[in-house]
């Protein structure tokens, strides 16, 4: 899955209370701070803890970035609300975190089902490769191939069937081949 799925699917009510006491600056900063994490973090919810490299993701002179970050680094009075946390030598958002783990958990689901179709249709998705590989064999063939002769050849004359007609066609080929090569394996 690409990296570039948005992080919104945060419960709004919960994503207010937590960032009513922001000023816009630093409302702005945050925002700056949880997209930059997002898209260019490998673990999609943390950012450098180092000062310059914040600076530099939230794009403020010296002064306003002090009194943007010390804002946003004090907690108001409701209790365990803290934007970010450091761990390590990186800054962490929680809502991030809890996002990117309900990403990867939908994603393993989706692939899980899309394998289990795949391997349950495998007889069909076989049938279409071959017919596939058929088609591009005839479609590759050059004029050269036919001794410079772009017409078709005079001894077969060009198949008139529908879709349909050619699918069943190609079936029975495929069935027989496959019946072919469990007689030959016995």
């Amino acid at each position: 899955m690409s990296n570039s799925a948005w992080f919104v699917r945060w419960d709004f009510e919960k994503w207010y209370s937590h960032t009513t006491h922001l000023s816009p600056l630093a409302y702005g900063a945050y925002m700056k701070i949880l997209t930059h994490a997002w898209l260019h973090s490998p673990d999609h919810c943390s950012v450098s803890s180092n000062m310059l490299a914040l600076k530099q993701i939230i794009g403020l002179n010296e002064n306003q970035f002090e009194s943007v970050w010390t804002e946003l680094m004090a907690s108001p009075d409701v209790a365990d609300i803290t934007l970010l946390r450091k761990r390590a030598n990186r800054w962490y958002n929680k809502g991030l975190q809890k996002e990117w783990k309900h990403i990867e958990a939908t994603r393993k689901t989706k692939k899980a089902a899309a394998e289990a179709r795949w391997s349950s249709n495998a007889g069909a998705m076989q049938l279409h490769s071959a017919c596939i590989a058929k088609r591009e064999r005839v479609q590759s063939k050059s004029p050269a191939d036919n001794g410079g002769d772009t017409s078709p050849p005079k001894d077969k004359p060009l198949p008139l069937e529908t879709p349909e007609e050619q699918g069943v066609r190609l079936k029975a080929e495929y069935l027989a081949e496959q019946a072919a090569k469990k007689g030959q394996s016995c």
